[in-house]
């Protein structure tokens, strides 16, 4: 039997500290039930650089796992400036990548709506300054 509370999915990098994303987390979601998962590039994870499938269908086992069994309402994408993910894969720097890196959050979230048109999507880009980091609403 389903419970009360929503429950909700957050999509970050590995880069982006546990603490953090656990106080982000917990600002943005007054419900009880969330998870989160942090995977290289976070939300580019979700999306398809190549011609070889095999990373997007293990996406879509997984996520299809976590959706239908912990019944998730909304999946949160968290990408982060300066991903070195991207830096590495263009050979650029963080400001030249950000470009791509955005647009690869929109198509994540498009992809996610594609597939789960019943959850909610939102989508974030993270940014430090010094010690002070700051969570930016992207549209999905």
């Amino acid at each position: 039997m389903r419970s009360a509370s929503a429950r909700w999915l957050f999509i970050a990098a590995t880069a982006a500290g546990a603490k953090r994303l656990t106080n982000f987390a917990t600002s943005i979601c007054t419900f009880r039930a969330t998870i989160a998962g942090r995977f290289p590039a976070g939300p580019a994870w979700l999306v398809a650089h190549d011609d070889d499938p095999t990373p997007l269908r293990a996406a879509r086992t997984q996520l299809d796992f976590l959706v239908r069994i912990h019944e998730i309402d909304q999946i949160v994408l968290i990408a982060h400036y300066g991903c070195a993910v991207y830096c590495h894969r263009l050979g650029c720097s963080p400001e030249e990548c950000l470009p791509t890196q955005l647009t690869d959050v929109r198509a994540a979230g498009q992809l996610l709506e594609s597939w789960y048109p019943q959850v909610g999507i939102k989508a974030y880009l993270a940014m430090r300054r010094d010690n002070c980091l700051s969570f930016h609403e992207l549209q999905a």
